[in-house]
């Protein structure tokens, strides 16, 4: 008698095992937001790569006009300038891209919120790393600096 209430026992214990949700999808939960919050990330990063690469584009182009204009037209370069950007550039061998005159051709808007955009991406998975694979932590800890 006693075997047989002891494999009822057993038997019910199975059944409702059997029955309850599965252990993955119980652990699985625990992932969701955190791998939600990393695809919000990189959404926004592919938005933000746009803007970056357009106005790299645009700026690029900018600073080409105007080294051009520096290098064929030197007067009417330097009349358009103030007296502290005179400074800077005194004659044609002036007209170098890394002039700090034409720091303004390189800096992009979006880049800032870009790069901590993708640092912030990071630091999800760091924080949640039994949600994602080996590699994405691995990658996040070098881009973060937490191994080299």
């Amino acid at each position: 008698m006693r075997i047989s209430l002891h494999r009822i026992v057993l038997l019910g214990l199975a059944i409702s095992i059997a029955t309850a949700q599965p252990v993955n999808s119980l652990f699985g939960s625990e992932c969701k937001k955190p791998k939600a919050s990393y695809e919000n990330y990189l959404k926004q990063i592919k938005k933000l790569e746009v803007k970056v690469s357009k106005d790299n584009a645009a700026k690029s182009y900018e600073l080409r006009k105007v080294l051009n204009l520096c290098k064929t037209d030197f007067k009417a370069f330097t009349s358009a300038l103030t007296k502290s950007e005179k400074q800077l550039i005194k004659s044609k061998k002036d007209c170098f891209e890394a002039s700090p005159l034409f720091d303004k051709y390189r800096i992009l808007k979006d880049w800032p919120q870009w790069r901590q955009t993708i640092k912030d991406s990071y630091q999800v998975i760091l924080n949640n790393q039994k949600c994602f694979s080996p590699e994405l932590v691995i990658e996040a800890q070098r881009k973060l600096g937490v191994i080299k």
